[in-house]
């Protein structure tokens, strides 16, 4: 063997010098191995049916922190809210917070009840026009929410002849 290659061992403990383990080693390695193979089976086949349970699928709220924008010309926020009907949701700003909010009144279902409920705040920048903030809602359930800034670039709009 050359002696830059190193064996899995060496590699696993970043080790780099050589050794060789012993027969009784190498068999106890690759019971233990064969062991955890087989502990592990039973819930490799059942790790799917988990995660098709209601319950599991209704923890998830999303991306509840969302992509954030902030530079010289807006604020602005995309959250995933395709878990909430319009009429779920709420838009306020309140001093220098802007804060949205979700809420699913309680549910039945074949497991038990569901409510929902988020809040997440985002502290205005100072420089951000609060009474122009705006929100949409797109068909994939993504809420944008976006101010422009104070001291916004201007741009030149061409005469339309």
């Amino acid at each position: 063997m050359p002696s830059n290659e190193l064996n899995k061992s060496e590699q696993y403990a970043g080790l780099s010098y050589k050794w060789k383990t012993s027969p009784s080693e190498q068999y106890f390695q690759h019971f233990y191995d064969e062991a955890m193979r087989q502990l592990d089976q039973p819930f490799r086949n059942i790790s799917p049916y988990w995660l098709r349970l209601p319950i599991v699928q209704e923890c998830n709220i999303g991306n509840a922190l969302g992509k954030v924008i902030d530079d010289e010309e807006k604020f602005a926020t995309e959250i995933d809210v395709s878990q909430f009907m319009p009429q779920e949701l709420s838009v306020k700003v309140r001093d220098d917070e802007l804060i949205v909010e979700a809420h699913q009144q309680q549910r039945s279902d074949e497991i038990g009840s569901i409510e929902r409920h988020f809040v997440r705040r985002y502290v205005l920048p100072k420089d951000t026009k609060r009474n122009c903030v705006v929100s949409h809602l797109s068909n994939t359930g993504a809420l944008s929410v976006s101010a422009p800034k104070i001291n916004s670039p201007t741009r030149s709009v061409p005469n339309i002849h």
